[in-house]
């Protein structure tokens, strides 16, 4: 189920004429949503990005000190669009009721297979019971109203774990969404077990997450720069608080490789081909394409992949020097060179 289909819900309902004034949250990659709509996104794509209205953020607390800050009188509606992940819509919740008055209307917008059922009928911390307003493509529109405001900490929704990775405690930092939470997955440690003894320098982490591969890179290799980046606001935001050390970090919120990413020794990535519930190549797809653009002359890639993954063989298009340095029933790891390097 695609989250074209509450789109869908909403338009066949007249949403967007019945409700002008409304703010947005986390509104799918593929929505077109009014020019004057103000919207905040936890996935920065580009097209979001340079949206006037538009904030992509880890928390709607930036907002208070935003340049053109919103102003509640032209506001009457909350839009989410609910992820796959409870505890993430709890943290929108939770960012929803700091952030918006007493007695604003909130409507909740999602699918079946992303668990909108699950928050019908029910009651959410400071809000009144949810009922259905609208229902159809699978799909469902809620209504509640903000009865109670709370004081939103900084700290809420973060949490830390120590994580045993190749014989080296790491401690990594979580916001709920963010890929992983609280354990090494499986992708990751196969790549990390098979790192080159050369490896070091100046490094990107693409698709960092928690930023568990910086972390562990920080921790056992002769690293004099780590550049991470990632699509996810809320990954940006637990990656600097794994990183928190003496480290020389830079982070790109992105939905590619940044434009101000300088020359890279190593990129090393293990690449997302979810955005909550669907399944997106496309940005892997133009992250293999652009890959060597970033390298030094003499620079690498290192990428774990699950096996049915078509990544081989757009990196034969790109890479002339490619080797499998690893594999298994799941994933491979893939080394390659740039182009301009023999073999």
């Amino acid at each position: 189920m695609s989250s074209a289909s509450s789109w869908q819900l909403l338009e066949r309902h007249d949403f967007f004429s019945q409700h002008p004034n409304t703010f947005f949250v986390n509104p799918p990659a593929d929505a077109v949503l009014p020019t004057d709509a103000w919207a905040w996104h936890i996935y920065a794509h580009a097209r979001f990005v340079n949206r006037p209205n538009s904030l992509v953020s880890h928390t709607l607390e930036t907002l208070r000190s935003h340049t053109q800050p919103v102003s509640m009188n032209d506001i009457n509606t909350v839009l989410i669009f609910i992820p796959k992940e409870k505890k993430l819509t709890g943290y929108l919740l939770e960012n929803v009721r700091s952030f918006f008055p007493v007695g604003i209307q909130v409507l909740l917008v999602g699918s079946k297979d992303v668990g909108i059922k699950s928050w019908a009928n029910k009651t959410m911390p400071g809000f009144s019971r949810t009922h259905t307003a609208a229902i159809g493509n699978h799909c469902q529109l809620l209504h509640t109203q903000l009865e109670e405001g709370n004081a939103f900490a900084q700290e809420y929704g973060f949490s830390r774990t120590q994580i045993e990775v190749l014989g080296h405690t790491i401690e990594v930092s979580f916001l709920p969404g963010v890929f992983s939470e609280h354990r090494l997955d499986a992708g990751t440690q196969l790549l990390l077990a098979h790192l080159p003894t050369d490896l070091g320098g100046v490094i990107c982490d693409f698709g960092c997450g928690s930023g568990i591969i910086s972390k562990f890179l920080g921790t056992t290799k002769p690293v004099s720069e780590l550049h991470l980046c990632d699509l996810s606001a809320l990954a940006i935001a637990a990656s600097q608080r794994t990183l928190a050390t003496d480290l020389n970090c830079h982070y790109y919120l992105a939905d590619g490789l940044p434009a101000q990413l300088p020359p890279c020794d190593w990129i090393i990535s293990n690449p997302p081909f979810h955005q909550g519930k669907d399944t997106n190549y496309d940005i892997t797809k133009q992250f293999i394409q652009k890959v060597a653009t970033k390298l030094k002359s003499n620079g690498s890639l290192l990428i774990v992949f699950n096996q049915f993954l078509p990544w081989p063989t757009l990196l034969e298009d790109q890479f002339q020097n490619i080797r499998i340095v690893a594999s298994n029933k799941s994933y491979k790891v893939a080394l390659a060179k740039h182009p301009r390097t023999r073999n």
